[in-house]
């Protein structure tokens, strides 16, 4: 259902090509793989993080060409839906001692054109 939802964002017929539960801590942080790109066409990210410090970092970050396009700050039950190509590439930043004891909890739904 969520995904003729997507589908219908962007007027193409999507599947879902997987799906990822992350946890991120202080500490924690996600690599910026220069030969890896997203072999997807729509990102999905769902948040579950309950609070979240900005200072503390963690967010999503979004790189075309080495330069960030876009950055997703954790927000509580926020939905992000982000239209991808195969130049885009994410990592998530290192999460620092602001973020205390908190933890961010996310999924990430990968879509491909069928």
């Amino acid at each position: 259902m969520f995904g003729k939802f997507v589908s219908g964002l962007f007027n193409y017929k999507l599947k879902l090509k997987s799906s990822r539960l992350f946890c991120f801590c202080h500490g924690n942080y996600g690599l910026l793989n220069d030969s890896l790109k997203e072999n997807c066409n729509v990102k999905v990210i769902v948040e579950f993080t309950k609070t979240w410090n900005y200072d503390a970092n963690g967010y999503s970050s979004f790189v075309q060409n080495g330069e960030e396009i876009l950055r997703i700050n954790p927000v509580r039950n926020a939905v992000t839906i982000i239209k991808v190509n195969k130049n885009t590439k994410s990592f998530v930043k290192y999460i620092n001692h602001l973020a205390g004891k908190n933890k961010r909890y996310f999924v990430e739904l990968d879509y491909i054109e069928k």
